[in-house]
C-alpha cells in the first residue's frame, strides 16, 4: 500500500515545509521527494491509512494539491468499477494470482482525492458496502447498435 501527498507546485511550498519542520510544526523525518514519473514534489507514506492507531504525516491542507492511495483489499470483495464521493474517485479492480497449488483473489484499490478526509471516507463507504459504483464493470454486456 502507498499513500502519496502531492504538493502544490512551486519551490515555496518545499521551503515552507522545511521551515515548519525546523520549528517543530511538522515531523522532522518528513521527506519531500520528486516523483520520477511526473517531476512533482510528493510525500510518500506506507502508513496504513485506515488503521486508527497509525498516523499519516500531518501536512497542512494549504501545502498539498491532492492525495492518492494504492492498496490491496482481501476478502469481502466489492463490485468492480469506479466510485465517486465528495470529490474523491476510487477505481476498484479484481485480480487473481496463482501459486503452485492455489490461487488468491483480491482487489486493487486506487483513490484520488483532494483531502485526506474524503480519501478515507470513500474507502470506508466502499468497504462497508454503502456506496455503489458510478461505473459498474460487472454488469452483463448489452448488445450495442452497429457502428455507422
Amino acid at each position: 500500500m502507498s499513500t502519496k501527498i502531492w504538493l502544490k507546485p512551486g519551490q515555496g511550498i518545499v521551503d515552507l515545509i522545511e521551515m515548519d519542520k525546523k520549528e517543530g510544526k511538522l515531523p522532522r523525518n518528513l521527506k519531500v521527494e520528486t516523483d520520477h514519473d511526473t517531476g512533482e514534489k510528493v510525500i510518500t507514506s506506507d502508513v496504513e491509512l485506515f488503521d486508527p492507531t497509525s498516523k499519516l504525516p500531518a501536512v497542512p491542507a494549504q501545502y498539498f494539491d491532492r492525495v492518492t492511495y494504492w492498496g490491496i483489499i482481501e476478502g469481502y470483495l466489492r463490485t468492480e468499477g469506479v466510485y465517486r464521493h465528495h470529490g474523491a474517485e476510487m477505481l476498484l479492480v479484481t485480480k487473481k494470482t496463482y501459486t503452485s497449488n492455489d490461487s488468491e483473489i483480491y482487489q486493487e484499490a486506487r483513490i484520488l482525492a483532494r483531502s485526506l478526509e474524503s480519501l478515507q471516507e470513500i474507502y470506508s463507504l466502499v468497504r462497508q458496502g454503502k456506496l455503489l459504483p458510478v461505473e459498474d464493470w460487472e454488469q452483463p454486456i448489452q448488445e450495442a447498435a452497429p457502428a455507422k
